[in-house]
């Protein structure tokens, strides 16, 4: 029978690149919009702690091995559906930018903390899902 706790060994070089990516650019995202909008009416708690929960999350299910396979799909959830709930708290935002129309004014307005912190969500969901979808173990020759 085998040992139901395992350790990173076991774990494929390619995999813990792209997870340990994710779960970076996913904590970045969470410390950038937890600065930038704190305060604010754009500012939305939960797109702050799911990044955090789903890189936990993904770290404590990589040690057991039967649900080591789920670990990619919990982590790229949890950022996507955090991505989701920032685009939620920050749509407004937008429409306020381009109420009098799409103009290159208008877009030279736009926030840098607010292009910052969409290409990180957007990128940590991104580089989770192809985590999901990688080979989790090392191949074993004999």
């Amino acid at each position: 029978m085998k040992k139901m706790i395992c350790g990173w060994k076991e774990l494929s070089v390619s995999y813990m690149i792209f997870a340990a990516l994710s779960s970076v650019l996913a904590i970045v995202a969470a410390i950038v919009f937890q600065v930038s909008y704190h305060g604010t009416q754009y500012y939305e708690l939960l797109a702050v702690i799911l990044p955090l929960i789903g890189v936990a999350a993904f770290l404590l299910l990589n040690f057991v091995r039967p649900v080591r396979p789920f670990a990619g799909i919990v982590l790229w959830l949890f950022l996507f559906v955090s991505f989701l709930v920032y685009v939620h708290a920050v749509y407004m935002y937008l429409s306020e930018v381009f109420y009098s129309g799409i103009t290159a004014e208008a877009i030279s307005s736009i926030s840098p903390a607010f292009i910052g912190t969409m290409v990180l969500y957007l990128g940590a969901a991104i580089v989770a899902n192809v985590t999901a979808w990688l080979r989790k173990t090392k191949k074993v020759t004999e």
